[in-house]
């Protein structure tokens, strides 16, 4: 149990003996599946495979899943759904960021990758890894500094907020793998993964603005030997609790704040 400025009740399911949950595999093998998101209007998972730099999509009515290869990028971080933009999704790929056009369909001679912004100009190692969007419609990505044995530079990274390809704004610096992230369910407070440190942060958080600031650990892995692995991805549920995976401990931390 650890104890910050407020309490917080940590859970662990270990995923190999939940027995409330059923876990099918619903992919081929995939070498680094990230980023996923859940369009409930369309029942479709969409999500990355980061080294490979492609996208898929996954169709729970017909469980087919369809993929696409981003041309001329070595990584990809996220793709979210643009919305009431059918079949436009953004996707974060390397230091880019674009907006890419995909209609399903058996092949993807329809599909078109257009480059909006890019960030991280002076640093060609860097890439984006996770982000979300927040309910204004602004996106949250965070970058890593990726050395060429694939492993990670210690503070090469920042979190940005982007609302336009002119209106990039750096939020948190040096972080070293920026990753997870989600919002309180009052949109008071932004939750935010720097796996390096193993540590759950949190920030006050205008949802006007976008301003961030206040920033307060309220979880660090270090205070529990016996989980292995790091913090990797997260989201908040509807009662406002944090899940956070822990990546390379085949665990789901679940995390509860009074």
């Amino acid at each position: 149990m650890f104890v910050s400025w407020r309490q917080v009740f940590l859970i662990v399911t270990l995923i190999s003996k939940a027995r409330s949950f059923t876990i099918d595999q619903v992919t081929d093998p995939i070498q680094h599946a990230e980023g996923p998101f859940w369009h409930a209007e369309t029942e479709e998972l969409y999500f990355v495979d980061t080294f490979k730099s492609t996208v898929y999509r996954w169709s729970y009515k017909n469980k087919k899943t369809q993929s696409y290869h981003l041309e001329n990028h070595k990584s990809v971080g996220v793709i979210i759904p643009i919305k009431n933009k059918k079949d436009q999704f953004i996707v974060a790929a390397d230091r880019d960021i674009c907006k890419l056009y995909w209609p399903a369909s058996d092949n993807n001679t329809e599909a078109k990758l257009e480059h909006l912004a890019s960030v991280d100009k002076d640093k060609p190692a860097n890439q984006f890894n996770d982000g979300k969007a927040d309910s204004n419609g602004r996106l949250w990505l965070g970058t890593l500094t990726r050395n060429k044995d694939l492993s990670v530079a210690p503070e090469g990274g920042s979190l940005y907020s982007i609302s336009g390809p002119k209106d990039i704004h750096e939020k948190a610096k040096p972080l070293s793998i920026s990753n997870g992230l989600d919002w309180s369910n009052d949109e008071n407070k932004l939750y935010h993964i720097d796996s390096e440190t193993r540590k759950v942060a949190e920030y006050d958080f205008n949802k006007e603005t976008g301003d961030i600031h206040n920033k307060k650990i309220i979880f660090d892995l270090r205070d529990h030997p016996s989980l292995e692995g790091i913090p990797d991805g997260m989201v908040a549920d509807e009662d406002g609790n944090l899940w956070v995976a822990l990546h390379g401990g085949s665990a789901v931390c679940n995390l509860i704040t009074d």
